[in-house]
């Protein structure tokens, strides 16, 4: 072998030492992972927490813990580059929002890595909300509905004295949270309704039962005054 191949073999096993450094750092530096344990959380109008792990962080690393883009904690990577499981704190959902979604970050100084998660709050609504109650037609809204399990959501009308008149169903809920952001028009009441205030109740269950702090399917109501020519 002479000097000049002898050195470009030496020269080509450095080019493939540093390339596999290279791919061994860009490996690494996309290793580092952040999950939620739910891709969906309640906002039960307190205060909104989300479970996250992490990983493939530098070890013993002092990490910054991001929610929507303003750092929400600090935590340090463990001896393997792991975060074990902790809360944060997410916003809260504005009055008249039914969901919305989420991104925790977490970054060691060199790398960071995201996790994206929505939260809900249990409701179910109708617009336009006035009217002739003989002639009305609404489209449903539902939020927070397959917070337990994918479901189909239905509502219940109870007349004023209490008593079920009628169940419908507004269709299967659709996402991690369950939303059912708007139905086609229909009318609010396909039967006359008596004078006084309706319970509209919406939940998961084709079988009417009270809704109450023990219930274990998610439920909503809203309340309708129907009078002679005006729903409010």
């Amino acid at each position: 072998m002479t000097e000049r191949t002898s050195m470009l073999t030496r020269l080509l096993l450095c080019i493939g030492a540093i390339v596999a450094l290279a791919g061994s750092a860009a490996a690494n530096a996309s290793a580092a992972s952040v999950v939620t344990s739910r891709a969906c959380y309640l906002d039960d109008g307190s205060s909104t927490t989300a479970v996250v792990a992490a990983s493939g962080f530098v070890p013993g690393a002092p990490l910054s813990v991001s929610v929507d883009g303003f750092q929400v904690a600090t935590a340090t990577a463990d001896a393997s580059g792991a975060v074990s499981p902790g809360t944060v704190r997410v916003p809260p959902l504005s009055s008249n929002a039914g969901e919305g979604t989420h991104s925790v970050t977490i970054n060691d100084g060199t790398q960071s890595a995201s996790a994206s998660f929505s939260t809900t709050r249990v409701r179910g609504d109708f617009s336009p909300s006035s009217g002739n109650p003989r002639t009305l037609k609404v489209s449903f809204s539902a939020f927070g509905f397959n917070l337990i399990a994918p479901s189909t959501v239905y509502v219940h009308y109870i007349t004023p004295k209490g008593k079920l008149k009628k169940t419908i169903s507004l269709g299967k809920a659709k996402g991690a949270c369950g939303h059912i952001t708007s139905t086609k028009k229909r009318k609010l009441f396909n039967f006359t309704a008596e004078r006084g205030r309706w319970i509209l109740q919406y939940d998961t269950s084709r079988k009417y039962k009270k809704g109450n702090s023990k219930t274990r399917y998610p439920w909503a109501t809203v309340s309708v005054k129907v009078s002679r020519i005006f729903l409010r």
